[in-house]
């Protein structure tokens, strides 16, 4: 519903409504913008975390000679068994502990 004025002005064309929609619009975008980084930056710790995590699995895995390594050679093994994705199997394609 629009508001109308005796001169056919609506209540929009005030300029203090004007003002405060754009402080609105401009805090919408801080917010939408501010989400987007935090969003970014929980991508980059997930991939960090993923990565250190494999490296140490299969560096366990490599090192043999103890329960703990075999342990960690089969989970590998099994983990790669275990792949669907042709992206994922290309990956490992020749790779051996």
């Amino acid at each position: 519903m629009t508001l109308q004025g005796d001169a056919g002005t609506t209540v929009d064309d005030d300029p203090s409504v004007r003002d405060a929609k754009r402080r609105l619009d401009q805090a919408k975008a801080r917010h939408q913008r501010a989400r987007a980084l935090a969003s970014a930056r929980h991508r980059k710790l997930d991939a960090r975390r993923k990565i250190i995590l494999g490296g140490a699995l299969l560096e366990r895995a490599q090192r043999g000679g103890s329960a703990e390594s075999d342990d960690a050679a089969r989970l590998v093994q099994e983990i790669l068994r275990s792949l669907t994705r042709a992206n994922d199997k290309k990956a490992f394609e020749g790779f051996e502990l």
